[in-house]
């Protein structure tokens, strides 16, 4: 695991990662089911339905427990729960590990759990006196879909964000600290191993690009060197080419509002430099976090400011997001995302769009699709922006939008 110098605490995930099993909840479950001799299937069910209240603190397991034994059709004692917290192995190398790094960092664990198994664990195993920041979602009624769980973390251990890792088993679980400015590294739970969420290609790129006597060009040439068009991926030379548009508005945006050029500049370039780690079609909600990872090590490579480059990296983790802002996001996070939405809704696009919604269609169907981008357009619109020169920028494009829908719809209504 490559731990950022300007690392100063390292939080775990506990499931998947500090223990082989993948989940809690199937090993609590697994060892009741043996203990009962009670199929997996019924424990799992009458468990499973209150799993989610537990994990938001709504109830706890005494609190549960009659109703359970009485859903599997056994009365059972309590301490057969507390048993069964402790059917649990830890890993080895990753125990060894916390206690090889706890003199150089604060070590923490944030996790969706129950507290009381949790506590158990802690107390009863060589974990007791390893962590000096534990936050459990139960106690805080948030889980790691959300920020509050990981600012309460912050709180805690009196760092910031940008001085943080964090490291989990789950991918999805990654993408809120990436865009609140942690360092993320993925946890394969199966090959037992810590991976950045980069490529060892990604990696190769990132050796060659070590200084940046012109950053700006330097950093053209790394997005394309990332993205990397060839013949079989033609999407990728389409991916560069927005980019430097994106770059475009964001140096105009800069401008108008005495925001930094370069820096913004920069941010824009990198906003979508991680598009070709993503394999799969359904996994493209995680490219601003990937981007935001690659672009943190771009910018500590070529010795770039360090308080410029948080700022850089947080506009790339959050410049996906629309409606539900984080409150710290800066008019300079915005910015890389108006920037990007500029493009996205400029006559390119636009054109695009006015397509799919009259392409071999019916009448009735051109005036169903048109109809509902222009709704999509008019929300798009009603979104929150950084700046007064963003805000212009992006209502003049889908103003010209919602003009040229409107003319189809006229056409597609003759005769109707």
């Amino acid at each position: 695991m490559e731990i950022g110098k300007h690392i100063k605490g390292i939080f775990f995930d506990f499931d998947g990662v500090i223990t082989v099993e993948k989940t809690g909840r199937e090993t609590m479950i697994s060892y009741i089911s043996k203990y009962t001799d009670i199929p997996y299937e019924i424990v799992e069910a009458a468990y499973t339905r209150h799993n989610k209240a537990l994990l938001y603190g709504e109830i706890t397991h005494r609190d549960m427990w009659d109703e359970f034994c009485e859903e599997i059709g056994r009365k059972l004692d309590f301490e057969v729960l507390e048993k069964a917290f402790l059917n649990v192995t830890l890993d080895t190398n990753i125990v060894q590990f916390i206690r090889n790094h706890k003199d150089k960092y604060l070590i923490g664990m944030i996790t969706d759990n129950r507290t009381d198994r949790i506590e158990a664990i802690i107390e009863q195993t060589e974990l007791k006196g390893l962590f000096d920041v534990i936050v459990i979602s139960a106690n805080v009624h948030s889980r790691k879909s959300d920020a509050k769980i990981f600012r309460e973390a912050l709180k805690q251990s009196g760092l910031k964000a940008e001085e943080c890792v964090f490291i989990d088993n789950t991918k999805s679980n990654l993408i809120v600290p990436g865009r609140m400015g942690f360092q993320t590294i993925y946890f394969d739970d199966v090959k037992r191993k810590g991976i950045n969420v980069i490529s060892e290609r990604a990696s190769e790129v990132l050796k060659q690009h070590q200084k940046a006597d012109d950053i700006i060009g330097e950093t053209k040439a790394f997005l394309y060197d990332m993205l990397a068009p060839t013949p079989d991926r033609g999407d990728m030379l389409y991916r560069y080419e927005h980019s430097i548009r994106v770059a475009e508005n964001g140096i105009r945006i800069a401008k108008a509002e005495s925001l930094p050029l370069e820096t913004l500049t920069i941010a824009c370039l990198l906003h979508d430099v991680g598009y070709r780690e993503i394999e799969h079609f359904e996994d493209l909600h995680y490219h601003a976090f990937v981007s935001s990872e690659i672009a943190r090590i771009y910018l500590d490579n070529i010795g770039y400011d360090a308080e410029l480059s948080e700022e850089i990296v947080k506009g790339v983790a959050r410049h996906s997001l629309t409606d539900n802002l984080p409150d710290d996001m800066t008019p300079f996070q915005m910015s890389v995302r108006d920037s990007d939405d500029i493009d996205r809704f400029d006559i390119f696009r636009t054109a695009m769009a006015a397509g799919d919604c009259v392409h071999e269609k019916t009448n009735s169907e051109i005036i169903e699709s048109c109809n509902a981008a222009i709704e999509k357009a008019k929300w798009v619109m009603s979104l929150k922006r950084g700046t007064k020169t963003a805000k212009q920028m992006m209502d003049a494009n889908l103003e010209k939008r919602i003009s040229i829908l409107e003319d189809i719809l006229r056409q597609a209504k003759k005769g109707f």
